[in-house]
């Protein structure tokens, strides 16, 4: 993926007062602000690009989040709190033939621990996307699940189905960046992938991100 803009702290942008303050030191930890070329500033909340961390995690992990700089999840409590009234999610994925994939969605939200963190939102964004096929249309609405929590709608578990990756699983996916880092092309939706209509894209890169 290609590297885009990053702030140092907080403090250098004005989208900073909307993050709270209980989240700002993991958020610069993770050196998760990013701008684009438009102006836009994200907070990135989660990241694969090396390979260098296990996303078969339990639920606590995924609650309060787990990894470095380079590949990480920031954690459910936080990304329901970045997500308070609905925010712009920005998915951006590499493929291994080098091609570059993004899409947007509006009002995406997630719920507090009660819900299950359960994810929302509202509509891809067509004109800030890059792919015709929306491959989260499947998981919206959907509580989110790990190895050792099952939430989904599915009489099996999704996640130990599907790499053992935690997700929005419904029943159960149709884009799956928390599956099984692929050290090579295999379209094989346990390892991290977005279906296209009538295949598999394995990625190589994946990372989300949501609007400040």
């Amino acid at each position: 993926m290609k590297t885009i803009g990053s702030s140092p702290s907080c403090s250098t942008y004005n989208s900073c007062r909307n993050i709270p303050s209980l989240l700002r030191s993991k958020i610069v930890s993770f050196e998760t602000f990013r701008s684009l070329p438009d102006g836009r500033w994200f907070v990135t909340i989660q990241q694969r690009v090396s390979g260098s961390v296990s996303f078969q995690r339990t639920w606590a992990e995924y609650e309060t989040g787990f990894g470095h700089d380079t590949d990480f999840w920031i954690g459910l409590s936080a990304i329901s709190l970045l997500s308070t009234g609905g925010a712009t999610l920005r998915v951006e994925m590499r493929l291994w033939n080098g091609s570059e994939l993004h899409a947007e969605y509006a009002g995406f939200q997630v719920g507090d621990a009660s819900s299950r963190y359960r994810m929302t939102y509202r509509e891809m964004l067509p004109e800030r996307s890059t792919v015709s096929w929306d491959a989260m249309e499947h998981n919206n609405r959907s509580r989110f699940s790990t190895m050792d929590a099952d939430n989904d709608r599915r009489s099996e578990s999704c996640s130990d189905g599907y790499g053992k990756g935690g997700w929005w699983f419904n029943n159960c996916m149709h884009f799956n960046p928390n599956g099984i880092f692929s050290t090579r092309e295999t379209s094989d939706d346990v390892y991290m992938s977005w279906f296209s209509r009538r295949r598999w894209l394995a990625l190589r890169q994946v990372r989300l991100l949501l609007q400040i």
